[in-house]
């Protein structure tokens, strides 16, 4: 094999091996923890079994969210009626893909799951009693920072 073969074979060897230290990231002990901390709560939420409960879902941050939240009513594990505060401070009963499309906790455990796997970061605080995330920020692979700025937030009532 000539130099001219191997320089490039030898800068793509290079280019792979640092693509596949990217790709075993989901193995690195940072992100191990997380998602042992993740499986932690999401076991101490399904051994709950709370099936009928109110949960006030809002973020803070920012971006001017401040106001914004929503009270829903579980029962069974489904949302069966709902108030989005977003544009009064009554609320307005929602209805259709509006509670349909409303993210729940166990959403919330899977969307962390795969924003952590994705190589992405998250900041998380679990809900000490029942493991839920009570507070969250999805943020980039180099981590979170005040520019992220918005904390998603359940309350259970």
């Amino acid at each position: 094999m000539g130099a001219k073969t191997f320089l490039p074979l030898l800068w793509l060897s290079l280019l792979l091996a640092a693509c596949m230290d990217d790709a075993t990231d989901k193995f690195r002990p940072a992100l191990a923890g997380e998602l042992a901390l993740l499986d932690a709560g999401l076991d101490k939420w399904e051994a709950s079994a709370l099936s009928a409960y109110n949960l006030r879902s809002g973020c803070t941050g920012n971006t001017g969210c401040e106001s914004r939240y929503k009270i829903l009513e579980v029962i069974d594990g489904r949302v069966a009626s709902g108030y989005d505060y977003s544009s009064s401070q009554f609320g307005e009963a929602m209805s259709g893909a509006d509670l349909e499309n409303t993210l729940m906790i166990d959403d919330v455990f899977s969307l962390l799951r795969e924003t952590l796997l994705s190589g992405n970061g998250v900041e998380v605080e679990y809900d000490e009693r029942y493991g839920y995330p009570k507070r969250w920020r999805i943020c980039n692979a180099s981590g979170c920072s005040a520019a992220d700025g918005v904390f998603n937030a359940f309350a259970l009532q």
